[in-house]
């Protein structure tokens, strides 16, 4: 038997997704994959998480905040963590596979042994 585990690291804790709309996006999980919210960290009304020490130590663009912020749960697997942001100047409409950020993601669904057998 072949086993695949090559590290320490056990399993993905969660991802973050930048959403246009965060209260959409957790209805489309909602919908689409059975999630639910399990807390918020920032919420409107709220004073954004801005300014120079958040924009070195999160790496986002000068004069960004996150407005929003949810965590949701997927089943007993990962999480995954929704920001909404404000993000000064005009924003891309669309994202395309080369731009920098989570291009997609992938959830399987199903058989749960990784062990191989030979």
């Amino acid at each position: 038997m072949m086993n695949y585990q090559k590290t320490e690291v056990r399993a993905i804790d969660d991802i973050g997704i930048t959403v246009a709309n965060i209260e959409a996006a957790a209805k489309f999980l909602e919908a689409a994959l059975g999630a639910t919210a399990i807390y918020e960290n920032i919420i409107p009304p709220d004073a954004p998480t801005t300014g120079a020490q958040a924009e070195a130590k999160l790496g986002f663009k000068k004069g960004s905040g996150i407005m929003h912020m949810r965590m949701m749960r997927i089943g007993d697997g990962a999480c995954i963590e929704l920001f909404e942001m404000k993000v000064p100047g005009a924003r891309k409409k669309d994202v395309i596979s080369s731009d920098i950020g989570l291009a997609f993601s992938s959830i399987y669904r199903g058989y749960r042994n990784y062990q191989r057998k030979d």
